[in-house]
């Protein structure tokens, strides 16, 4: 078992102070050090529950079990957005993909904090980061509704890392007794494939094309996410910073929520957060389906033109 990110790694520093906070978590900085205390690889960010006051480990590992399968499925979401994103005319390799990050858990043993389980992902550039929408109806853009983005503070001063966990391990994410309710779906079921028929395009459509703007984007991930559930989902509060420093740029998200439909009432499947039917609805009552919205409930089939010149866009 891999016990740490960097090879040479051979423990890990997590700073007390708080680094921000959301609606189900709160965020420090962590990083891993070396057996000189050298710090190794980049700074991350370990995010444990605002909710868990005892450190009980169930309460822990069902923080850990809610957060892995939002953003999880998130990511399988958006991969079946970028693949039909790529399918539209017009859209190049340097138009925005969408990805959410990598999370892992580990397990900090100290001798004096004892033991408790964090979250750790990649650090996002504070500077470039940003909301496109919200979990209480904010759109980028759109005005009237608050902007619910975090408020991230500078770069601490690393001096003050408190040296914490020497051994890293995995939490198990065993299955509790009857914690999936009535409407338990496998995963198999859950992220099935989206069977539904699509509108063709038609030779019209490709005339007048398709024009979207970057904002457009996210927006158009949230509505995908519950058109391709079946009505059964929608991913929103979508953050994080839009990378275009590679060939393809990529809307680097993380901390999404997801609202769930359950058929036989159940709540909260995906965490706190979680707002069912009412969050679904209430994300509509602000969201106005753009044209790319609208692109992407359609199948596109390129001519040979087209494909010649999508070669070309890509292997500039």
């Amino acid at each position: 078992m891999q016990k740490h990110i960097q090879q040479d790694a051979i423990g890990v520093a997590m700073k007390k102070q708080i680094f921000g906070e959301g609606a189900e978590r709160m965020v420090r900085k962590f990083r891993e050090f070396d057996v000189r205390r050298k710090f190794v690889g980049p700074w991350m960010v370990a995010k444990q529950s605002r909710f868990v006051e005892d450190e009980n480990d169930a309460d822990h590992k069902m923080f850990h079990r809610s957060f892995c399968s939002t953003q999880l499925t998130s990511e399988y979401i958006a991969k079946k957005f970028n693949k039909r994103l790529a399918t539209i005319p017009g859209v190049i390799s340097r138009t925005p993909r969408i990805k959410f990050l990598d999370c892992q858990v580990y397990l900090l043993r100290d001798s004096t904090l004892g033991a408790t389980g964090v979250l750790v992902e990649k650090m996002l550039d504070v500077s470039k980061y940003k909301k496109w929408n919200s979990n209480n109806r904010y759109v980028d853009g759109v005005k009237g509704i608050p902007d619910a983005a975090p408020d991230i503070p500078a770069e601490d001063n690393p001096k003050k890392v408190t040296f914490a966990a020497l051994d890293l391990g995995a939490i198990s994410e065993e299955d509790e007794e009857g914690e999936e309710g009535e409407d338990s779906e496998s995963d198999e079921e859950f992220l099935k494939e989206d069977t539904r028929d699509l509108t063709r395009a038609t030779a019209s459509d490709r005339r007048v094309g398709v024009k979207f703007t970057l904002a457009d984007i996210p927006q158009a991930f949230s509505c995908f996410s519950y058109s391709q559930s079946n009505r059964r989902y929608l991913v929103c509060d979508l953050q994080g910073v839009l990378d275009e420093s590679s060939d393809t740029p990529c809307f680097e998200l993380t901390d999404p929520v997801i609202h769930y439909r359950s058929s036989s009432g159940r709540k909260n499947r995906f965490g706190r957060t979680d707002q069912g039917q009412k969050g679904i609805e209430s994300f509509y009552k602000t969201h106005k389906c753009s044209d790319l919205c609208k692109a992407l409930e359609k199948t596109w089939i390129e001519t040979n033109t087209e494909t010649k010149k999508r070669r070309r866009d890509e292997e500039r």
